[in-house]
């Protein structure tokens, strides 16, 4: 039985999916990493990489948690050594973690674009109670495109944002809302 003649869309999309990864290359620039592979790349922050470490001292993957947290860790942190093993990352971070990054896995779960210039803030009780918790009205947040800027900005640099006045959250007003929030 020829499973091509059957199932030849399946096929193409088969061996297209399962084409080798080559050439892992990659370059950095302050606290990013640019990986480069295939024709496609990534720009990542190292605080990010470090996060995301899927190291036995930083990940449990029984409970799929992190033992680490962010704020366990300098947000300047840096690589002391990075190196290829074919299709692999490597990182022994400044404190002390080893960390292997398949280049499948950080394309998978980064997107494409520029390095960001949006600041990203670790804050907790003491910045929340200086700077306000970051919030938006809803209905404001629909009008007026500053303070959907406004509020993106927040989001981006806070991680969170308490949005007030919202219908339910299956009404359609609330989606649009939503969907909005995402094009900034």
């Amino acid at each position: 039985m020829n499973f091509q003649k059957l199932h030849p869309f399946l096929t193409k999309i088969s061996r297209a999916y399962l084409q080798p990864v080559r050439n892992l290359t990659f370059s950095v620039k302050n606290n990013f990493i640019t990986i480069y592979q295939n024709k496609e790349s990534r720009t990542l922050s190292f605080q990010w990489l470090r996060d995301n470490s899927r190291s036995t001292d930083s990940y449990n993957s029984r409970l799929l948690t992190k033992i680490v947290l962010p704020h366990h860790f300098d947000p300047d942190i840096k690589p002391s050594k990075i190196e290829t093993r074919g299709e692999t990352l490597c990182f022994d971070w400044s404190d002390g973690d080893r960390a292997k990054y398949p280049a499948s896995w950080l394309f998978e779960n980064s997107y494409p674009g520029p390095e960001k210039s949006s600041y990203r803030l670790l804050w907790d009780k003491d910045i929340l109670t200086q700077d306000g918790i970051p919030a938006v009205n809803f209905s404001e947040c629909m009008e007026d495109d500053k303070v959907l800027e406004s509020a993106n900005k927040k989001l981006l640099k806070y991680g969170f944002m308490v949005v007030d006045g919202v219908f339910d959250p299956r009404c359609e007003p609330t989606m649009h809302g939503v969907e909005n929030t995402k094009r900034y």
